[in-house]
């Protein structure tokens, strides 16, 4: 069949978006994809604190996250309860919001993020950087000791004069 007698065909023409039919039930709702936390952080899960208490991290999303709450026994939060969210990582905060609490069951606690949402993207940036940082001072500080003190000094000194400098350009104290 030629694509003349497809157009001309009214069984067989596209739709006018008034007569597309849509979805219904649970699909009308957007839902953001999820980021299972063990295949997104392979480094070490992040550390999730709702309203102070601290839960492993199973997913997250740009409009929230769940956490695991199998082996919690502080009282948890109540559904739709606003709690303050943070997402850390070797004690930096990679992210915080004001979070709504969505579901609940045996053992898992889901929250919506209220205030701002989550580029989970940048976020696992971040966590790389942090990663990294960690990496290289711990490979640092152990090499240390195979530095001699002359170099050490030298290099403290280079830093200071160059610190001194960027601190002399910035109040406008030197013409570049």
């Amino acid at each position: 069949m030629s694509d003349f007698a497809t157009v001309n065909n009214p069984s067989k023409r596209f739709k006018h978006y008034l007569e597309l039919k849509g979805a219904t039930g649970k699909k009308v709702f957007y839902r953001p994809d999820r980021f299972n936390a063990r295949e997104t952080f392979r480094s070490g899960l992040p550390e999730i604190t709702l309203d102070g208490q601290s839960f492993t991290l199973q997913n997250i999303s740009f409009s929230g996250l769940a956490v695991d709450i199998k082996n919690t026994a502080a009282p948890l939060p109540a559904l739709d309860e606003r709690v303050p969210c943070v997402v850390k990582f070797h004690d930096n905060v990679l992210f915080e919001s004001t979070a709504r609490v969505t579901r609940q069951d045996e053992t898992t606690l889901a929250v919506q993020f209220t205030e701002r949402v989550c580029d989970v993207v940048s976020l696992k940036l971040q966590y790389e950087d942090v990663e990294i940082q960690k990496q290289l001072l711990e490979t640092a500080l152990t090499r240390l000791d195979l530095v001699s003190s002359g170099f050490k000094e030298l290099c403290a000194d280079m830093v200071f004069f160059l610190r001194r400098i960027e601190h002399m350009a910035s109040s406008r104290q030197l013409l570049v």
